[in-house]
């Protein structure tokens, strides 16, 4: 996987990275998933195509630290080319020149994408040469002694030695089997304003992917050879998926393996085939036991889906670039989770992705996925002259809602929403839901799970801002009416310190809540979030977070019991039952301090319904209804 792109003045003048130590001229931190953001005509996609068409870009690749390795490489080679000719009194030899060469190489070519690829195969290839060294050639020695025999095979002897040496260094810094045979494939968007046809005929081609052709013409025309085959539109669908069809049984295979995905992912484990009709040259879609319909037919969103991930499947085991322009056009928000969960799956593993969009929806999907970094772009005039500025930033930034247009009033569009206090409340919730349903699927009690932003949003309202909102019918107009942006909700609350004060304006709030919220209104058994995890869960959390095991952690057995800690100040409980801790687990107000890494390492450790506590059972349960009743 590349980490790092050295952007060159003749490739991609235009553009500067924002950093913090000042080189403006290289976009690192990349990741799995990268997704590029910004407003209209800030240069994201020529960004893009230039990523896909230049292929002379400089790169850094991840586990491959070149200068790390050219340091240890020169030095060790240099240092024993001297201790050489000072012991053996040989000065020049073919091994010499061999080790001069390679040097030479490692220096001038460190971070070229077409020569590094070959970095396993040259370096390798000397250590071969020093290890199986058995014969000297064109030596040349500083002193006129007659025992050049004794000496070459003395230097011999050191070169084997180096060499075993060398590999042993080498191979930590430089697997010998990576596979550096990457392809790329461009997937871009339809734009407007430009005729589709490039000929001059008034019959239209049904033969020709004019948009493949439009996009070349518009974008590649000069030095194109090759990339133009690897720009995948979805109108080459049709002849795609019949050659595969009437291939291998490999090639069929694939073409099986998307159609299960596409049945379990989107048709509720209904059959699907995909079926090349000779008749008018359209693929068609057989759903179920419903007539097979052509693909054009199908909405656009599912539409979008297939173009995009059909690629993908189809190039299971390369490795491959993956460049994609605005995915989320007609993509509900639950279908955009859909799409980056899949690019995570494990059988992508050898994909990296690039990709540009304008959806703050994919912002918010990123909180919750791993792999996933995030460029803003932005336009600068200086003097007359147009700069594009790229920063690696983070997905919870509120100055990239700023640059895509985003207002601050949400926009749900699922068929309910839970609403939670903060982060960490979202995302237990989520773990508990996600291990629950598996829990029914495993035992026979449903057949498909309940989708986020599809079946059921959350919404985080802050805590104590929860008194900017109404949930009555009144007309309180100096309050947010809750109703009206979806009457379909599920309230959750913390309950603090409620119970010890039922004076307290929480209190208060919580009363009101219940009499307006009814049966849609829970307040969780515990002081907080975290004070419903298990006992089990929080000593497996404890000993993550120490990097220990749970054998050798010290802590008071008879103290570790769920009531004990239930309405405790939850960081204070930690320290005073795990007191030879190395970490601060307590905040000064007494709860979790850093609460969103916490929340990170509990989650890990919850996997079945075992490890849930009886409060997050009847929870779960609860929210759990309610998501259904409000998707029947």
């Amino acid at each position: 996987m590349i980490k790092a792109i050295y952007l060159n003045d003749t490739v991609l003048k235009d553009y500067r990275c924002k950093r913090e130590n000042g080189k403006s001229n290289v976009l690192d931190a990349l990741n799995k998933i990268n997704i590029f953001i910004g407003p209209n005509n800030s240069g994201k996609s020529r960004f893009l195509r230039q990523l896909f068409h230049n292929e002379a870009l400089e790169i850094k690749y991840e586990g491959i630290d070149t200068e790390v390795l050219e340091e240890l490489f020169t030095t060790s080679l240099t240092e024993a080319l001297y201790e050489a000719k000072q012991t053996t009194a040989i000065v020049d030899c073919n091994a010499f020149m061999r080790i001069r060469d390679a040097i030479k190489y490692v220096k001038d070519t460190k971070t070229q994408t077409n020569i590094i690829r070959s970095y396993p195969r040259r370096i390798y290839e000397l250590i071969d040469f020093l290890i199986h060294l058995d014969h000297l050639s064109s030596v040349k020695f500083n002193d006129g002694s007659g025992r050049a025999e004794l000496k070459n095979k003395q230097f011999q002897s050191y070169l084997n030695d180096m060499g075993h040496k060398l590999q042993k260094k080498i191979s930590k810094l430089f697997p010998e089997e990576i596979d550096w045979n990457e392809e790329r494939i461009y997937l871009p968007i339809l734009r407007g304003l430009r005729p589709l046809q490039l000929n001059q005929s008034k019959n239209y081609d049904g033969t020709v992917d004019n948009y493949k052709e439009r996009t070349v013409h518009d974008y590649f025309r000069i030095g194109a050879n090759g990339n133009n085959n690897k720009i995948f539109t979805g109108l080459g669908l049709y002849n795609e998926t019949k050659r595969l069809l009437l291939n291998t049984k490999a090639e069929r295979n694939r073409i099986k393996y998307f159609e299960d995905f596409l049945s379990k992912t989107f048709f509720l484990g209904q059959s699907v085939s995909l079926i090349p009709h000779i008749e008018d040259d359209v693929l068609y879609i057989g759903i179920g036991t419903e007539p097979e319909r052509p693909v054009y037919e199908l909405g656009d969103g599912i539409q979008s889906i297939i173009i995009i991930l059909y690629p993908l499947f189809i190039n299971q085991g390369k490795n491959l670039l993956v460049f994609i322009e605005e995915p989320e056009l007609s993509l509900h928000p639950g279908m955009q989770r859909i799409l980056l969960e899949a690019l995570l799956r494990d059988e992508f593993s050898g994909f990296q992705y690039f990709i540009t969009t304008h959806s703050n929806h994919f912002l918010d999907i990123t909180l919750d996925l791993n792999q996933i970094s995030i460029y803003s772009f932005n336009k600068d005039m200086n003097a007359g002259n147009c700069v594009y500025t790229i920063e690696n930033t983070n997905n919870n930034d509120i100055k990239l809602l700023d640059l895509i247009g985003v207002r601050n009033s949400s926009i749900f569009l699922s068929n309910c929403t839970v609403w939670v206090e903060g982060i960490t409340d979202r995302l237990y919730i989520k773990r508990y839901l996600e291990v629950y349903q598996e829990h029914l699927i495993q035992t026979n009690k449903i057949k498909n799970l309940f989708k986020e932003d599809l079946d059921f949003s959350f919404v985080e309202y802050g805590g104590a801002n929860i008194v900017h909102w109404s949930f009555t019918n009144a007309d309180l107009w100096d309050k947010i009416r809750a109703s009206r942006i979806s009457n379909r909700i599920f309230l959750i609350v913390d309950k603090d310190d409620s119970e010890k004060s039922p004076k307290s304006e929480k209190a208060k709030r919580i009363q009101l809540l219940q009499e307006n919220l009814k049966e849609h209104f829970r307040v969780v058994d515990g002081r907080e979030i975290e004070n419903i995890l298990s006992a089990n869960v929080l000593l497996r959390t404890i000993a993550r977070i120490e990097n220990s095991s749970e054998t050798d952690l010290k802590y008071d057995n008879k103290r570790l019991r769920e009531l004990n800690y239930k309405n405790s100040k939850m960081g204070e409980f930690i320290q005073k039952t795990f007191p030879e801790v190395k970490r601060k687990y307590a905040a000064d107000s007494g709860t979790i301090a850093n609460k969103v890494e916490f929340c990170k390492k509990a989650i890990l450790e919850i996997n079945s319904i075992a490890d849930f506590s009886t409060a997050a059972s009847v929870l779960i349960e609860d929210i759990y209804n309610f998501i259904s009743i409000n998707n029947k």
